[in-house]
């Protein structure tokens, strides 16, 4: 049981977290290429994520080339950096509170005159 539910939150995992920290890394790109002033920044986070830099270079006039292509690294490397950092902290998060709830289900209870009288009767 414990296997088929760490398999499916695995796949949850793949499923989901691929989008959503797709998603955060398209949206910090854009937001980074809109304070660059380029025109579209939608359309340039969304070519950049889809691994298309070369097609919006294609469309830049060849002297503002370089400043272009400066500016689609700098936000890859933004919007990447901070779905990294997301991702981290949703993991610590999660193994900070798997920890907390396996200690509170491990611990042995107090000791009542009750569990001491079953302490002492004999294993059949």
């Amino acid at each position: 049981m414990a296997g088929s539910a760490v398999n499916t939150m695995r796949q949850l995992g793949y499923a989901l977290g691929v989008a959503v920290f797709g998603t955060l890394l398209t949206a910090r790109a854009q937001h980074a290429l809109s304070a660059d002033g380029i025109q579209d920044p939608h359309a340039a986070a969304q070519a950049l994520a889809g691994g298309g830099a070369r097609q919006v270079l294609a469309l830049v006039p060849s002297g503002q080339r370089e400043a272009v292509d400066h500016a689609l690294r700098a936000a890859f490397t933004s919007g990447l950096d901070t779905a990294a950092v997301v991702a981290g902290a949703v993991g610590l998060t999660a193994g900070v509170i798997v920890l907390a709830s396996y200690g509170q289900r491990h611990r042995k209870p107090p000791m009542t005159s009750r569990n001491r009288q079953l302490d002492r009767l004999p294993l059949l």
